[in-house]
């Protein structure tokens, strides 16, 4: 069972021309999580920071769409998830929201995927 990072990461829309903070997840998980992922470039938000050569894996709206969910949407994310069996684990969240990072992203959650079987 692998477990995944739920993240809020700030990212600049270059068609809508405007900052938003969209989910991410750290890597392209297991089951029909994998199916809302879009891997992009994140866009440099800041000149005093330079551009990252990593890629995030953001994760969509909705299925077969381009949109990325953004923090106002979590309600669904989390219904999603729960609909999907996923589960979140809150003991190692807890742990983790304790610690401090100097990352560009807010960790939410981390999760666990059951195939069920």
């Amino acid at each position: 069972m692998n477990i995944y990072s739920i993240s809020s990461t700030p990212y600049y829309d270059n068609v809508k021309e405007e900052y938003k903070n969209i989910i991410t997840i750290n890597t392209r998980p297991n089951g029909p999580l994998s199916e809302r992922i879009k891997m992009l470039q994140p866009q440099r938000i800041s000149s005093f920071v330079g551009k990252s050569s990593k890629c995030i894996y953001a994760i969509l709206a909705e299925k077969g769409t381009n949109e990325l969910m953004d923090v106002a949407n979590i309600t669904e994310l989390f219904n999603f998830l729960s609909r999907n069996n996923y589960q979140i684990d809150t003991s190692l969240t807890t742990m983790m929201h304790e610690c401090e990072f100097n990352t560009n992203s807010t960790l939410i959650c981390f999760i666990r995927w059951s195939s069920g079987t």
